[in-house]
């Protein structure tokens, strides 16, 4: 069995995982963040990220189980139609209401943040989305 150098497993780790993981992995601290943009608008169907990662729960069917498990505390994401899920986050009234709204289809204001590989929208402002009703 070849020992492998503490340089080439970190190079091996950050061509896998990037320089964060590396870094970690090395006991070091890397925090990476690309800064935030300009105010962006993002539709899609909130969702309660403790499912969604566990099983791909979404949608109507799921509606009773995300509104549960946000008020009790899960992380919420958005899940845009192009099938790109983001962490939602913020500490305002705006982040509370949209909390409030699992499986619906809203319209989520805020700025794109990125750190470590985790995409997130920082809330500020939600509407919620009127859809046609069934004839």
């Amino acid at each position: 069995m070849r020992k492998l150098s503490l340089a080439a497993i970190l190079a091996v780790l950050a061509g896998t995982f990037g320089t964060g993981a590396a870094a970690r992995a090395a006991g070091m601290s890397q925090d990476t963040m690309t800064p935030a943009s300009s105010m962006t608008t993002l539709r899609g169907e909130v969702l309660d990220l403790n499912c969604y990662l566990a099983e791909g729960a979404h949608g109507p069917k799921h509606a009773m189980c995300a509104r549960a498990c946000l008020k009790k505390g899960a992380p919420a994401g958005l899940l845009t139609a192009d099938g790109h899920a983001y962490l939602l986050a913020g500490r305002n009234k705006a982040y509370e209401e949209v909390r409030k709204l699992g499986a619906k289809t809203v319209d989520v204001t805020g700025k794109l943040v990125s750190r470590d590989g985790i995409q997130a929208l920082m809330v500020e402002k939600v509407a919620k989305v009127k859809t046609a009703k069934a004839r």
